[in-house]
């Protein structure tokens, strides 16, 4: 694996929600994959995780490559949560200048198998979906909007699913 690519995010601190999904070397989730990226094109991470065993792992790998990396576990479904992130990032980092929202569930995730079909689909599987999926960007981009703005120079990445573009097992 290359250390080190082009610098083009050199100086730059990036918040990466949900990027502690790391199984093995070879299988890590869309978050963990961007943070090793971001941190080799010389990105400073802050990994926000629920799970900082998981963020450890990703923090761990971009280290062994030479970069720099905080873990911070945070339930970003809560503003207070998602302020003391951004708040921890700053304090170790100065600022923030990119924030990619990668948290994201779907029915069978959030613990209910029901073939995505409305009609029995709980609400409260309903309300945990909608936090996860959208309330979370909302409340991180809320939270680290004032100190992008400070920064001058930021961006705010939201990942989606294909499974929002096409309904799966659904009647």
């Amino acid at each position: 694996e290359p250390k080190q690519f082009y610098s083009r995010l050199a100086g730059k601190v990036a918040i990466i929600t949900g990027a502690g999904a790391v199984r093995d070397a070879e299988h890590v989730g869309t978050g963990a994959a961007m943070a090793v990226w971001f941190a080799r094109e010389g990105a400073k991470i802050s990994i926000v995780d629920l799970n900082t065993e998981r963020g450890e792992r990703t923090a761990k790998r971009i280290r062994d490559a030479g970069g720099e990396a905080i873990v911070v576990e945070a339930n970003i479904t809560s503003g207070e949560s998602c302020r003391n992130a951004v708040a921890k990032t700053v304090e170790t980092y100065g600022s923030v200048n990119i924030l990619v929202n990668n948290v994201g569930a779907n029915s069978a995730s959030a613990g209910w198998v029901g073939g995505g079909k409305i009609d029995s689909l709980p609400e409260n599987v309903w309300n945990e979906i909608i936090e996860l999926n959208l309330t979370s960007a909302f409340l991180m981009s809320k939270a680290a909007l004032p100190e992008m703005v400070k920064s001058g120079s930021s961006s705010i990445i939201n990942i989606g699913s294909l499974s929002g573009l096409q309904a799966i097992g659904s009647t």
